[in-house]
């Protein structure tokens, strides 16, 4: 969260150099929200609630100071990567049916 926290510093240094909140928001995903969305389904379980209100936290301090559009939540970015996860599996098992067109399961004799 330190690293985290640091790099808003940074967001800090190009809103006064007159990023438009597009970019800004563009870099604290590309600096911030990758770093702590790594792997999130994976790690995510074995999060205290105190570290998911911190990041939740540093989420509303990133909006406040106008860096981000809109507020996310830890909660939010799970679901949403869970949910391209699966489309991804569903399209490599829909390439894998049409690519070597399993044989159908009415000739089971």
């Amino acid at each position: 969260m330190t690293v985290s926290s640091q790099r808003l510093h940074i967001l800090k240094v190009l809103k006064r150099q007159g990023l438009s909140l597009e970019m800004l928001h563009n870099v604290f995903y590309a600096i911030i929200v990758s770093k702590i969305t790594y792997a999130i389904s994976s790690w995510y379980s074995f999060l205290a609630k105190a570290q998911i209100a911190q990041i939740n936290s540093l989420f509303r301090r990133a909006f406040k100071y106008g860096y981000v559009k809109f507020i996310i939540t830890v909660e939010e970015l799970l679901a949403s990567y869970d949910a391209q996860l699966f489309i991804k599996q569903l399209m490599i098992i829909i390439v894998y049916i049409t690519y070597y067109r399993l044989p159908s399961l009415t000739n089971m004799d």
